[in-house]
């Protein structure tokens, strides 16, 4: 009977973690992904690698809230991404990890001339430029 009580349980921790706990991969070409983790309390984990864990991530990593809007950048043949957003975030860069988040915020002019080109009224990335746009809040991404 106790099994039976144990099982139980685990079962409904297990509900309700994956019901308010919610968690999308975005593919951008064959190598490239990133985990957008939604946690309780309005915390979200931009992860650029899958990520299955439930605890905080290892690696490299943003955190940010559940309703901003983010770009990663990848570079070509570079072990950098660079990452932009709208709304607060603080970005962790772990030394073992092979690849280092560049926050776009902190030279804007320079990531400007390289990946943005005018088109009429309003600014757009490059053609040759690998971005994931992401929209934390819908769950949607245009890449």
């Amino acid at each position: 009977m106790k099994k039976i009580i144990f099982v139980f349980v685990l079962f409904f921790i297990a509900i309700i973690i994956w019901l308010f706990e919610c968690r999308k991969f975005y593919f951008l070409g064959d190598e490239n992904c990133v985990t957008v983790w939604k946690t309780f309390g309005g915390k979200c984990y931009i992860i650029p690698y899958r990520y299955y864990g439930v605890f905080k991530p290892n690696g490299s990593y943003i955190v940010t809230t559940n309703n901003a809007n983010i770009d990663m950048i990848w570079m070509d043949k570079s072990d950098s991404i660079i990452f932009l957003s709208n709304g607060k975030y603080i970005i962790v860069n772990d030394l073992k990890y092979k690849k280092k988040i560049i926050d776009y915020n902190n030279n804007v002019n320079y990531f400007n001339k390289l990946f943005i080109e005018a088109s009429g009224s309003y600014n757009r990335y490059k053609k040759n430029v690998n971005v994931i746009s992401i929209d934390i809040k819908e769950n949607y991404t245009n890449l």
